[in-house]
């Protein structure tokens, strides 16, 4: 469907393409005795196979509860929303799901960190040199 005040060439162009390309198909279906019919697609069956196949990963990762499992899945979505923002250079909606990722994970309700440092700082803290080193083994 085509809504315009003026028929353009090119406008005049595709649609002679495609009345072209529905007689010949219609031709063809003469000749070959076919009758288009809408696709019969059972519904039930694919949804049957999504929650098996759901079942299947819960059941493989370990995640023995439904609870665990619709948060893991949430956070593997958040976190896939999260790269697409800062893909898309919109960093400020990335900061806020990362911000809602770590609250999930901290399990606090879901509710963003209050202190800013909290979210800049990395997540291991900071060795001193020469510090925390394993010293050789003394040989006999």
């Amino acid at each position: 469907i085509l809504y315009a005040d003026v028929v353009t060439n090119s406008m005049q162009t595709a649609i002679d393409e495609t009345t072209r390309r529905r007689e010949k198909q219609l031709a063809y279906n003469v000749e070959h005795n076919i009758t288009p019919e809408s696709i019969q697609k059972a519904i039930r069956r694919g949804i049957d196979e999504e929650v098996q196949a759901r079942q299947l990963v819960r059941k493989t990762s370990g995640t023995g509860n439904e609870e665990a499992f619709v948060s893991q899945s949430l956070l593997k979505d958040l976190e896939g929303e999260m790269l697409s923002a800062a893909e898309a250079l919109d960093f400020e909606k990335a900061a806020e799901i990362r911000d809602r990722i770590r609250a999930l994970k901290n399990d606090d309700g879901g509710q963003s960190p209050t202190d800013d440092s909290e979210t800049t700082r990395s997540a291991r803290p900071r060795r001193s040199r020469g510090k925390g080193r394993v010293p050789r083994p003394k040989r006999p």
